[in-house]
């Protein structure tokens, strides 16, 4: 017992399923289960965790979602060089990002949603126009339908498959062949999103996303992709951004998830798509006085992430700690999963004698 309690330089892994046992076992006093609260998905949300005490020599490592991370040094240093700099760093990150993206132009937003918004107004210009979206995709389940709101857009939707895709012979028999007949939606736009976040972080293979593209040139559709998340999708399938992308007509970008960026993101397309993008930003209120402090923080996240392999780093320890392989003690390692079962277990058996001890 001694022994387990001397660890005071845990490991990342110890120490975040230390933390998530404490959790269990402190809600567990409260006479709550630790999946109280849950939803059938994207649960992880609505967990109220209480305040610990007595655990201050414990690293809090949230591995729940890229969403909740704080922005590195790095960016806070091109923030604080950057106040009162202007308009420069945003036309920079917008050159950075159209660059990478290998389209014409890009915009600053301040949200992907928004990002998402903006682009079914300029790929739909007429109220009454047709998307076609997957029925467990972002755009379609937690934007509160802002496309019908704002837009006049109607939605239609083809079935999401485990890996993120669509049959393509179903996704065909949602557009609307009728136009100019006025009993029918016109079918502007078809929606990807890559990675895939309801289906787990699926990546959406080149074919596909070439075959997608070939069906909207031969029906005269636009292709839009949330890509919230797909520098993770390009770091996965080892491509330049540009290879993925050069199957769509526009993309959004998060700088403020897997690229570190405290608010944000990019909105990409043909140079005349911008423009009129741009309209549409104003008009919802994007256009953002000021910028330059959050577009400095985008370019350093844009370049550390993705030009200096931030991010491949973060996939390899993704990876290992996945496979169970990330608890090492000084004095050697502990590789295999078994070993790993075994200090877990060991670490709960901690857990709870430390609290029946301090209910005595």
């Amino acid at each position: 017992m001694k022994a387990i309690r001397r660890l005071s330089v845990m490991t990342l892994s110890s120490r975040f399923f230390l933390k998530g046992i404490s959790q269990n076992v402190a809600l567990y006093k409260l006479g709550h289960s630790p999946m109280s609260g849950r939803s059938s998905m994207r649960g992880y949300y609505a967990i109220k965790y209480p305040v610990l005490e007595g655990h201050a020599h414990v690293r809090v490592v949230d591995l729940r979602t890229d969403a909740v991370k704080k922005p590195g040094p790095a960016v806070l240093r091109a923030m604080g060089a950057a106040a009162g700099s202007g308009e420069v760093h945003v036309t920079e990150l917008q050159k950075i990002a159209a660059d990478m993206c290998g389209m014409e132009d890009a915009l600053l937003v301040p949200t992907a949603t928004m990002g998402n918004l903006i682009a079914v107004m300029v790929h739909c210009s007429e109220r009454g126009d047709e998307m076609i979206v997957g029925d467990l995709s972002h755009l379609h389940m937690y934007e509160q339908g802002g496309s019908a709101q704002v837009a006049g857009v109607h939605t239609t939707t083809a079935t999401t498959l485990p890996d993120g895709t669509f049959d393509l012979e179903q996704l065909e028999s949602r557009i609307r062949l009728g136009y100019p007949l006025t009993y029918y939606c016109r079918t502007r736009l078809i929606c990807l999103e890559n990675t895939h976040n309801t289906q787990g972080g699926r990546v959406m293979p080149l074919s596909f996303l070439q075959d997608v593209r070939a069906l909207a040139d031969r029906y005269g559709l636009s292709v839009h992709m949330d890509g919230a998340r797909v520098v993770n999708a390009a770091v996965a399938q080892g491509v330049p951004l540009s290879t993925i992308l050069q199957h769509t007509h526009s993309v959004t970008i998060s700088l403020c998830k897997v690229l570190g960026s405290p608010v944000g993101a990019i909105l990409a397309g043909p140079r005349d798509f911008i423009t009129r993008a741009k309209r549409c930003c104003r008009v919802l209120g994007g256009s953002m006085v000021k910028a330059g402090v959050l577009a400095a923080a985008g370019k350093v996240s844009l370049q550390h992430s993705i030009m200096m392999g931030r991010l491949e780093q973060d996939h390899r320890n993704a990876k290992i700690f996945a496979q169970g392989k990330v608890i090492n003690f000084v004095s050697g390692n502990l590789t295999n999963q078994v070993a790993a079962m075994v200090f877990l277990f060991m670490l709960l058996l901690c857990c709870v004698l430390s609290t029946s001890r301090a209910r005595l």
